[in-house]
């Protein structure tokens, strides 16, 4: 189980990640996986594999105050025992059709693979701090 960012008490966000080995009930702290996400909180999170894990959105501390909602997808992939190496799969910049629009605390949930072997995710709701509320779905291929 992997947990990612998130906010304090104060709004601070963070862009720490954590592994819980389910055979030990260990957490381990990632470190050393390269650039990864921004601090943020309301990440969807998603198996992808035994090993790795896809990160979509989430909401950033905006300039002068408020959140700013973020459509960039991660992969999070163990390369070995406690060896972790994140890699950005969109930006938010890649916007096109059919891709989802920047919004966190949405559900993100594992499908069966495309018949051409990519991952496929299912990225459901989610919002856009205080402005707007979605019910769209989408699916993900990576």
């Amino acid at each position: 189980m992997v947990v990612f960012g998130g906010a304090d008490q104060t709004g601070a966000m963070s862009n720490e990640a954590f592994v819980l080995d389910t055979r030990t009930w260990e957490w381990s702290k990632v470190e050393g996986a390269g650039i990864g996400p921004s601090p943020r909180a309301g990440v969807s999170a998603a198996s992808v594999t035994d090993g790795s894990v896809a990160l979509f959105g989430g909401a950033e501390r905006a300039p002068g105050g408020g959140l700013q909602p973020r459509a960039d997808t991660w992969l999070l992939e163990a390369e070995r025992d406690n060896v972790w190496r994140w890699q950005l799969l969109r930006d938010d910049g890649e916007a096109a059709a059919g891709i989802p629009y920047r919004r966190n605390a949405a559900s993100l949930t594992t499908l069966a693979p495309a018949a051409d072997g990519r991952a496929r995710l299912l990225l459901h709701g989610g919002w856009d701090p205080f402005v707007e509320t979605y019910d769209d779905t989408h699916i993900l291929e990576l």
